[in-house]
């Protein structure tokens, strides 16, 4: 059953079709994008793809119209949108496609400067998907709307890309698929707009019930260190899919382990018990970016060398810093003797990035000071012989995306990164 959020959105965008059938009202030009890059000159050929394609947009249409789905609306004016693009697309030998990004989070310039070799990297990549997605669109017998999709947001992302180089300007980034729904592209419709509809005291008896709501679900789903983290959570899922029955869970897994009872809400508390407590019958090691890189360096070049180069960031091949990362100086995951002395280095250049930030928090509302606050706050676990730090990175190449033939599975997403003190990082 629809939310009643989904069931709103369902009838404004079902008012708002109709409103732009009897208007005839034209797509707004700020969301559609027809760039005069030489990647998006368009051939007889793919001209050719767009005239079967806007084809099957015409009659998806009047389908949408007779349509008794309660989402048509969306669909309707989406494929509208589409459709408008396509025929600039065929007009003018140049690609047109619709903006595609949501509301979403932007990086900073300096964090893809391309001058330092990394978004250079990122822009190569997706050129080339581009270019892929293009061809395997043109070379369809008969385009459809996942291959139509898969350039749109190809087109999106390096055009994204390559204007905030050109620009100096930030980058907007969003995960998974990209499909141009926001609310954006149509107006409300009249209907919905009046006073009568918005009055003040509605709307204010709207925000209070909206925070409300708000804190209900940070009371329901509230993160805390110690009491409710990742690990407990697990847990509680899995005690809950046998009804939190403790016999049952001694049946069906060999023993039962709260995550709020003891002390495994630590990490490696908890592995120590899953192999305690339950019937373990097979166990997997997904490695971490970095991990699979050493493992990898060893293989081809002195393990020596590796150890001593890839021991700290300013040398390190495996480790590229971005720009929300904290200053340090060493990892300290694979040294245990070492490590208290190495997390001194670390802990003094936490403390300096902080006082460098102190003095930068009027211009950067202290970003760099949260940042070596936090660098600090990490560091001092190592001085007794607890790491918590593992590094980031913003890229990832795709031929370290793959698992590799020794076992290690890397996951990315570019870019992607995560705080310091998180132990998952790059993975």
């Amino acid at each position: 059953e629809h939310s009643l959020s989904s069931r709103w959105l369902d009838l404004a965008s079902g008012l708002a079709a109709i409103d732009v059938l009897e208007q005839a009202s034209p797509l707004d030009p700020a969301f559609q994008h027809a760039p005069d890059d030489q990647l998006f000159t368009l051939g007889p050929t793919e001209i050719d793809a767009l005239r079967r394609f806007a084809e099957t947009l015409r009659a998806q249409l009047l389908d949408l119209v007779a349509s008794r789905s309660s989402d048509w609306g969306q669909t309707f004016l989406v494929t509208l949108a589409r459709l408008g693009a396509l025929q600039r697309s065929i007009e003018s030998g140049r690609l047109v496609f619709l903006d595609s990004f949501p509301d979403s989070d932007a990086l900073e310039y300096a964090t893809v400067d391309p001058g330092s070799g990394l978004g250079a990297q990122v822009l190569a990549e997706n050129r080339r998907q581009l270019e892929v997605s293009l061809s395997y669109f043109r070379d369809l017998a008969h385009p459809d709307e996942l291959a139509w999709e898969r350039l749109e947001e190809r087109s999106n992302r390096y055009l994204e890309m390559s204007r905030a180089f050109r620009e100096s300007g930030r980058l907007r980034v969003a995960k998974g698929h990209l499909i141009p729904t926001h609310a954006r592209i149509h107006p409300l419709p009249a209907s919905l707009a009046g006073d009568t509809f918005l009055n003040p005291e509605r709307l204010a008896r709207a925000r209070l019930r909206e925070r409300d709501y708000a804190r209900r679900m940070r009371e329901l789903y509230r993160y805390e260190l110690l009491t409710r983290n990742c690990v407990t959570a697990i847990f509680e899922t899995l005690n809950e899919s046998f009804g939190n029955s403790v016999q049952l869970s001694e049946v069906e897994l060999g023993g039962h382990i709260s995550g709020r009872r003891s002390l495994s809400f630590i990490p490696f508390v908890s592995a120590s018990k899953v192999n305690d407590d339950y019937r373990v019958v097979a166990r997997e090691t997904i490695w971490s970016y970095r991990q699979a890189r050493l493992h990898e360096m060893r293989q081809t070049e002195n393990p020596v060398w590796v150890a001593l180069r890839e021991s700290n960031t300013l040398t390190a091949k495996s480790y590229r810093r971005r720009s929300a990362d904290s200053f340090f100086l060493f990892f300290t995951d694979e040294t245990v003797l070492l490590r208290p002395l190495l997390g001194a280095f670390n802990l003094v250049a936490g403390l300096g990035e902080s006082l460098v930030g102190l003095v930068a928090a009027p211009v950067d509302r202290g970003r760099i000071l949260t940042q070596g606050l936090r660098g600090t706050f990490v560091s001092l676990p190592e001085l007794a012989f607890w790491n918590i730090r593992k590094g980031s990175n913003d890229w990832i190449p795709p031929e370290h995306r793959e698992p590799s033939p020794h076992g290690a599975k890397v996951r990315s997403s570019a870019p992607a990164g995560r705080d310091d003190g998180d132990s998952r990082r790059a993975e």
